[in-house]
């Protein structure tokens, strides 16, 4: 019963929904930042909060995501529960989680030079920029995003074919 339920929740339909409910955060997240990034003299801790919290959730995401294949041996999951598609999906998350984990790392920065003193970095001239660099790093993730979620749908690219060598 319990290995039932981990495998449910760390499926395919699972993964696809977070993806989802990240998907719509950062389209939220963007269309609150771009009105924002306009008067920066009032927003600026409004669009540090923003970029901070997407930011994190990537990261978090992407890190438990990278490692999906390490989870289900730590529950115990595999190697009863291993299977072509299992791999493939592991594989997929492994590759996608990494990219999810950069881009809310490299978002994540943007918002950190921004709070950055201007006595070690001045940025006072360059917020705006940043700012924008951080909505276009979230408008990549979620391509990335819907991307993730078609190959999670369609596993078949990463299932290994006879005579692949082992991985």
């Amino acid at each position: 019963m319990r290995s039932r339920l981990l495998l449910i929740v760390t499926g395919r339909v699972p993964l696809c929904l977070i993806n989802l409910i990240i998907l719509l955060s950062g389209i939220n997240s963007i269309m609150d930042m771009v009105p924002l990034i306009s008067n920066l003299n009032n927003d600026v801790s409004q669009l540090e909060n923003i970029a901070e919290g997407y930011a994190t959730i990537l990261i978090a995401y992407g890190v438990a995501a990278e490692e999906r294949a390490s989870i289900m041996h730590f529950f115990g999951l595999y190697p009863d529960n291993f299977t072509v598609v299992q791999d493939a999906v592991d594989k997929i998350c492994h590759n996608y989680g990494l990219a999810l984990l950069l881009l809310g790392l490299f978002v994540e920065l943007c918002e950190e030079l921004v709070k950055l003193p201007d006595s070690i970095i001045n940025t006072s001239d360059i917020e705006s920029l940043m700012f924008y660099l951080a909505v276009v790093l979230m408008a990549i993730t979620t391509v990335t995003v819907l991307r993730f979620s078609w190959l999670l749908a369609f596993p078949q690219r990463y299932m290994a074919r006879p005579g692949d060598p082992v991985s």
